[in-house]
């Protein structure tokens, strides 16, 4: 594929590869390439029957930092893998969308400590890129 525009195709047809590794590359290949037009395909993978597919989804969501994933990355808050759950906090704090803000708090209110803990640190960056208090 030539760099002009054809990058993106191989990378979402991957994502719906059997092979759970093949998933898992497309999903952190579109967070590399940090391109916006890669959300709806990552969004779609936080739904992945693979925790590392879906952890890795979110992280990919966080580097491209589009707020419209925000509400995706809150659904899956309820996630059964803590992986899960950890890097879509993370992705809340580098997305910038301050909704986000007063379900970090809620988690570090009342959360288990690997999110209270990674809430607090979402919170904070959350809190410099939106530049509130």
């Amino acid at each position: 594929e030539g760099r002009k525009g054809g990058r993106t195709g191989p990378r979402l047809a991957g994502r719906k590869s059997e092979r759970e590794g093949v998933r898992l590359g497309a999903a952190e290949a579109l967070g590399e390439m940090g391109e916006s037009t890669a959300c709806g395909a990552l969004i779609s993978s936080l739904r992945d029957p693979s925790a590392q597919v879906r952890a890795a989804a979110a992280r990919a969501l966080g580097k491209i930092g589009d707020p419209r994933s925000s509400i995706h990355l809150i659904e899956v808050l309820g996630d059964d893998s803590s992986a899960v759950r950890v890097n879509a906090v993370e992705a809340l704090g580098q997305v910038g969308d301050s909704g986000a803000a007063e379900v970090l708090q809620a988690l570090i209110d009342k959360g288990d400590s690997d999110i209270r803990q990674e809430a607090y640190r979402a919170l904070e960056k959350l809190k410099r890129r939106t530049g509130k208090e």
